[in-house]
């Protein structure tokens, strides 16, 4: 072996790039195939068959090569170019799909991802055919390799979030990551043009290896344990992701600090195999004690996910550091799991081949883990997540992982098993005695969000007012109750219910209720009625019982307006279309207007069976139609000039499947897809964003829709509704735009009976109107429309949330009015 191998080095750039490239590969094709969790469960699956299909070539060739760094140039070559061409690839892709609705982006997501990833999966079987040069396979090399190469990922993960992408854009990340793979097969060229091959590999091309390739004792049940080690892995991977979304915000960050801290993980990991003298001479009991610790590691995680809302909730109140202490979390539960992980694999790769070809031994082990890994990502995202939720699912990974323990300990001897049972015969009381089920409440109440919504509400005592009504939002409420809770494919759906604090002063009954998805509300209501039961809410008691006694605060009037804007002022709709359903207080504002057809999209199928027990109402009309889909997948597939309405209620900018939703090319789909004189409403929140962050979402809005409004629904709310018009002739004036809106109130018995259930009388209407075309563009001068390619809206937008920071709402409607 040359003493200075520049494998490892090499291992670190290509896995950068890796990473990197994964995340920009992940975000151009979610707009092919949507943000679904079946269509990122397709892309992730792809992504790792191309890995094992790498895999699986470099196992017959990559011993054969006389010079494998020159084959590592290729595939770093191959992956540089798709990179440099994405922007391209993913523009004629998007395209193509929208001349022909949509048919056919699975294969366009196979053939784009297939190519690269292949290559990638021939990177470390190559690597290590080089570093050994005829030498037998030994963890101590694999695991040098390994953890290089995780390495990698690390910088290239961290690099990519929270440096490329804030600062470049989609576009020139792309072309970055590929000149990274581009200097890296430079790289491979200039040090395979100074290196010489060992006498086992100076054969010619093709000829076969020396020693037979035949399976040594033990290394099927090695293959074996990589795969299902690769299946657990990648479904605990779905579920610490899933864990983690409501206590810190569903946005890029979060997921990049969760995967940062298993590739931390799984990097130290591999440099401890690669250092450990029982690597090489007790590699079985080596591998049957790390994957006990890894079993028991994720119990342990399991049971602080039950106690992190408390931390981050004494964090989120200046008793802690917030960043260090989210950086904590995510290490101790996910890093100290995946760092066993990282010893095991180089152990048990070694053991997996009875060939002494090392590029043969990685191939294998990278084949089996790979696979298990596309396993773990359909098991994950389609079984255990949804039907037992992330608690179960972390604990059915841990039974894995204490399963895989015992089959390690069978082959390291008789001691070994014994040793083994008796460890599990102690811990599985002891897990039983401590684990608990999740407090719902506490993983609802989202306390990523500096200012805890449950919180804030039961702090606040009010002094008695007799001129207020004693049902109000800053009322004493106690802690909330859960109504209703359900783990969807992307979420955890939760209906909170609030009741009046005892010792409050009130002379009526008042409840809250608030539906929450990954602990940020999607709407609240506030009756005056007594707290309900989860089976009044179920049995349809509870809704009739507070028809009727709804308090006009909160976010209520923002749900009514932002269904009604779309009829208010206009002929009749044909043909309404609603992205994201959230309550469904919108959709019934909608369809008071009297549109022949309501369609809606909603990503969660979970967020409707919690709408039902809300706000019964919209499921009962024949009008209404909700489907499961991604929204500009719809969009792109309905013929255009088709809607009179496009209601666009998404999550905030900060989530990741919703940024999307608030780009110009997804608002160009909506004004294609409406008549003249149809119109637009979008959804924009006024917290946890700034004035550069509004002012950029407007100019979006306003480079599609020139006729633009914007509104306040009430005077404390905390969000706005832009309103956009595809103008058949000239704009109107604000004053002749709020006549129209009152104008239609007034002809409509039905559509103001749902706006006084917000209280918005002409009064309120006249006031909530704050800006009109001329002074959006004033507002919105110089700035650039918001497009794609641009993360700059939702790094800060989510940097804010984790930091508590942002601009004040009235700040932001002052600036707006010009005042």
């Amino acid at each position: 072996m040359l003493q200075r191998d520049v494998t490892p080095v090499l291992l670190v750039a290509s896995g950068a790039a890796a990473l990197g490239a994964e995340i920009v590969w992940l975000r151009h094709l979610a707009r092919l195939v949507g943000a679904t969790a079946d269509a990122t469960a397709l892309v992730l699956a792809v992504f790792m068959t191309g890995l094992a299909l790498g895999a699986l070539v470099a196992q017959r060739h990559a011993d054969r090569m006389r010079r494998p760094l020159l084959g590592y140039a290729v595939v770093e070559a191959v992956v540089g170019l798709v990179l440099v061409t994405t922007p391209w690839l993913a523009a004629s892709a998007d395209a193509t799909a929208s001349l022909d609705g949509g048919i056919g982006t699975h294969a366009i997501v196979i053939g784009v991802l297939l190519v690269p990833t292949l290559a990638m999966g021939t990177t470390l079987p190559l690597a290590m055919a080089h570093r050994a040069r005829g030498a037998v396979a030994s963890a101590r090399d694999l695991g040098i390799l390994a953890g290089a190469n995780t390495a990698g990922g690390i910088v290239g993960l961290i690099g990519t979030v929270h440096v490329l992408l804030p600062t470049l854009g989609m576009r020139a990340t792309a072309w970055t990551l590929g000149a990274v793979a581009g200097a890296t097969a430079l790289a491979c060229v200039a040090s395979a043009s100074r290196s010489r091959v060992g006498a086992r590999v100076a054969q010619a091309d093709g000829a076969p290896p020396a020693t037979p390739v035949l399976p040594a004792d033990g290394s099927w049940l090695a293959l074996g344990l990589l795969l299902l080690i690769g299946t657990t892995s990648f479904a605990l991977q779905i579920a610490w992701n899933r864990a983690f979304a409501p206590l810190f915000g569903s946005a890029l960050v979060s997921f990049a600090l969760v995967a940062a801290a298993i590739l931390a993980g799984l990097t130290a990991g591999a440099l401890r195999a690669a250092a450990s003298r029982d690597a090489s001479e007790r590699p079985w009991e080596l591998a049957a004690s790390s994957l006990m610790a890894f079993a028991i590691c994720v119990f342990v995680g399991t049971v602080l996910l039950r106690v992190a809302p408390f931390v981050l909730e004494r964090a989120a109140r200046g008793k802690l550091p917030v960043v260090p202490t989210r950086i904590g979390l995510a290490l101790v539960v996910a890093g100290s799991a995946s760092y066993l992980v990282g010893v095991v694999t180089p152990v048990l790769a070694s053991l997996s081949s009875g060939s002494p070809t090392p590029g043969r031994t990685a191939a294998r082990a990278l084949l089996a883990s790979t696979s298990g890994n596309v396993v773990g990502a359909l098991i994950g995202s389609h079984l255990l997540g949804p039907l037992l939720g992330p608690r179960v699912t972390l604990l059915v990974c841990a039974g894995s992982a204490a399963g895989c323990a015992l089959a390690a300990a069978w082959r390291a001897g008789r001691a070994r098993t014994l040793g083994t049972l008796g460890a599990l015969a102690v811990a599985v009381p002891l897990a039983a005695l401590l684990d608990r089920p999740w407090d719902a409440v506490d993983h609802a109440a989202g306390p990523f969000q500096i200012a805890a919504y449950r919180h804030d509400v039961g702090a606040r005592a009010a002094a008695p007012d007799a001129s207020r009504p004693a049902c109000r939002p800053d009322a004493r409420f106690g802690r909330p109750r859960s109504l209703h809770h359900a783990d969807g494919a992307l979420a955890s759906v939760t209906v909170l219910g609030y009741e009046l604090a005892q010792g409050a002063t009130a002379t009526e009954p008042c409840s809250l209720y608030s539906l929450r998805s990954n602990g940020r509300a999607e709407g609240s209501l506030l009756v005056r009625a007594p707290l309900a039961t989860r089976e009044q809410l179920a049995s349809g008691r509870a809704q009739r019982a507070w028809s009727g006694r709804e308090v006009p605060e909160g976010d209520l009037a923002t749900q009514v307006l932002g269904g009604a804007l779309g009829v208010l002022g206009a002929e009749r709709p044909g043909h309404a279309f609603v992205v994201g359903w959230g309550t469904g207080t919108s959709v019934r504002a909608l369809l008071a207007g009297s549109p022949r057809r309501v369609d809606a999209v909603e990503i969660e199928p979970a967020i409707l069976d919690a709408a039902r027990l809300v706000e019964p109402v919209p499921f009962r009309s024949r009008r209404a139609r909700v489907t499961r889909q991604d929204a500009r997948i719809a969009l792109r597939g309905l013929p255009a000039e088709s809607l009179d309405v496009v209601a666009s209620h998404p999550s905030n900018p900060w989530v990741a499947a919703a940024t999307s939703l608030f780009s110009r090319q997804y608002v160009t789909l909506a004004h294609r897809a409406l008549r003249p004189g149809g119109r637009f409403v979008a959804w924009v929140q006024l917290y946890a964003v700034d004035l550069e962050i509004v002012r950029a979402l407007l100019a979006t809005f306003r480079s599609v829709f020139p006729d633009v409004h914007v509104i306040r629904p009430s005077p404390r709310a905390r969000d706005l509704l832009v309103l956009g018009i595809r103008t058949r002739g000239g704009q109107v004036t604000p004053e002749r735009k709020v006549r129209e809106w009152l104008d239609t109130a007034r002809a409509s018995s039905e559509l103001r009976a749902e706006l006084s259930r917000a209280a918005l009388d002409e009064r309120a209407l006249r006031s909530a109107y704050i800006a009109g075309p001329a002074r959006v563009r004033a507002f919105t001068e110089g700035v650039a429309p918001r497009t794609d390619d641009d993360l700059d809206v939702e790094m800060r937008s989510a940097d804010h949330l984790v930091a508590g920071t942002g601009d004040d709402p009235e700040t932001l409607v002052r600036a707006l009015r010009g005042r």
